[in-house]
């Protein structure tokens, strides 16, 4: 979504007390979803607010972020050598039954890939974590392809929608 500053009057209270209550997180997004749910309740419909030529080179710049970071992560676990930790800890966690198409860790899998690999534990939070990079990565790839999609992507000079 493009951001521009809006001006709501407000009681002064209310939003102190949602400032406090949300801490440390901003109030403007929640407060932003709160409007989007009363549309979609309002309208019957999802709503699904304009994509941006400036939400379009963000969702690039974090795609190429997240690209560079999972290489990172890869080659700290030895990636793509068979022998390497990456290959290790992904066999272990398959047999723990992990997911790799929802990519979701319960804790049950955590335990088990904690009490099974034999390696040095800082290797496991590795894994997790580039699982956790490649979960992200995939949604904005989603994103942008949605947006490719479309043909909305074409023109990164003038905004894709008024």
């Amino acid at each position: 979504m493009g951001r521009k500053q809006v001006t709501l009057y407000l009681n002064e209270a209310v939003y102190e007390r949602l400032k406090e209550l949300l801490a440390p997180k901003p109030v403007s997004p929640e407060v932003e979803k709160k409007m989007v749910e009363m549309i979609e309740e309002i309208e019957g419909e999802e709503y699904k607010p304009a994509e941006t030529t400036a939400d379009y080179k963000e969702l690039e710049r974090e795609q190429v972020k997240l690209a560079k970071r999972l290489q990172s992560l890869e080659k700290m676990l030895g990636y793509p050598r068979e022998d390497s930790e990456y290959n290790r800890i992904r066999r272990i966690t398959r047999q723990c039954g992990f997911d790799e198409d929802t990519l979701e860790f319960t804790p049950e899998i955590i335990k088990c890939m904690f009490d099974t690999y034999e390696g040095p534990p800082d290797s496991v939070h590795l894994y997790i974590n580039l699982m956790e990079v490649v979960k992200e990565k995939r949604e904005v790839e989603n994103q942008l392809t949605e947006i490719r999609m479309k043909g909305l992507g074409k023109n990164a000079d003038s905004d894709l929608q008024n």
